[in-house]
């Protein structure tokens, strides 16, 4: 690589396009098994000169390129809040940068094999923790950029998407290398087991993948569900405009023109009923009335239905560190908010399934006995803002 700095700039741009492109509609996953080449090759250069360059510039330069990775793949967020947007796409990218940095400083004071393996190390270390964290944005977990190409991946189902991240990143890491030896080393065997790696480190995965793929063969019973999307703008009918009642009514009489005698499920969407209910009041409901109505009209239907719902705690040990105060504060009432799944057949009561994986901003504050004040910043997408209530049993 050429000293000049735009030449470096130019490379880590690439990189941040090529990490982009596999979360479009294009069908392009296998483009992340190449697409941290540019970045790694303009890192190479900087440990190559380390005497005369500091490690921030490999901070620097990786941020640029994940910045571009996280502009083009989560600009989407503007729609619903500019600054969530802006927060979401340059924290997102410093998190990346600081391992791509902690790599090289690794690197840079130990070889390039313990580099790389740190490299591996940090980067799917900080994936789990984002997976299980109170501050969880998985969109971009590297093995979620296959999600358009199923075939490449199923062996997912021993490792989930991190055997995806692990994919990548090792690919990457093996192509780099091969490279390396082309460039810095002139040693011919070297060259040819990094060929013979790369080769293996590609392909191999993608063998059993496509073998699992086509020998797939279905077990299990037919079942007749209909699954409900109504056309109701949620900007301007179904938070202000359309009354509760309309909107399930529409969604009835679509679940209607599609069941007959076979059918055995209508699922329905998150917030198919946007009013708040009371879940100890919940039989008093129009809306609530009008879907047992529809099942006793049609027996042998169970329906699934989104709902914001509310849970009132009247003793101070069922106080959870979501509640919010009921009333006034003499009344020593707190309650829950709740993003729910409710659950309707003609035999049983009704069901309750409380969302416990919460979107960040939207539907939760992190760590909500020390960030409880931030509450009112959260985003309004419609329905209940603020840190919504979980339950410990699924």
């Amino acid at each position: 690589m050429e000293s000049k700095r735009y030449i470096r700039i130019i490379y880590s741009s690439l990189s941040g396009i090529l990490l982009a492109l596999p979360w479009t509609e294009w069908n392009l996953g296998w483009v992340l098994l190449f697409a941290f080449i540019p970045l790694l090759m303009v890192e190479e250069w900087f440990f190559q000169n380390k005497q005369n360059f500091s490690s921030v510039n490999v901070f620097l330069h990786s941020y640029w390129a994940f910045l571009i990775w996280n502009t083009i793949t989560t600009w989407w967020i503007w729609y619903a809040t500019s600054f969530g947007a802006i927060a979401a796409i340059i924290l997102n990218a410093s998190f990346y940068a600081c391992i791509f940095w902690l790599f090289h400083i690794f690197k840079r004071n130990t070889n390039r094999n313990v580099g790389n393996i740190a490299l591996i190390f940090f980067w799917i270390g900080f994936e789990f923790i984002y997976l299980h964290g109170e501050i969880s944005w998985t969109w971009l977990i590297l093995g979620n950029g296959f999600s358009h190409n199923t075939e490449m991946i199923q062996w997912y189902e021993y490792t989930g998407a991190l055997g995806g991240s692990l994919w990548t990143l090792t690919a990457n890491i093996i192509l780099i290398n091969t490279i390396n030896s082309f460039i810095y080393n002139k040693h011919k065997r070297l060259k040819q087991y990094n060929i013979a790696g790369t080769i293996l480190i590609l392909f191999f995965p993608l063998t059993i993948s496509l073998w699992i793929y086509k020998h797939y063969n279905e077990i299990g019973y037919d079942k007749n569900i209909v699954i409900l999307q109504p056309n109701i703008d949620p900007y301007h009918e179904k938070f202000n405009g359309m009354s509760d009642l309309k909107q399930l009514r529409i969604m009835l009489n679509l679940a209607d023109s599609l069941i007959n005698d076979s059918t055995t499920f209508v699922i329905g969407p998150e917030t198919a009923i946007p009013g708040g209910i009371w879940e100890n009041e919940v039989y008093n409901y129009l809306t609530i009335k009008e879907i047992k109505k529809f099942i006793r009209q049609h027996p042998n239907i169970n329906i699934l239905l989104g709902a914001s719902t509310y849970k009132l705690y009247v003793l101070p040990s069922e106080v959870t560190p979501t509640a919010r105060p009921y009333g006034d504060d003499i009344d020593n009432l707190f309650y829950d908010a709740f993003n729910t799944a409710v659950f309707f057949n003609i035999k049983d009561s009704i069901k309750f399934y409380h969302k416990s994986i919460l979107v960040i901003g939207v539907e939760k504050i992190p760590y909500p006995k020390l960030l409880k004040p931030l509450e009112k910043f959260a985003i309004n997408l419609g329905g209940t803002t603020g840190s919504l209530g979980t339950q410990k049993e699924r």
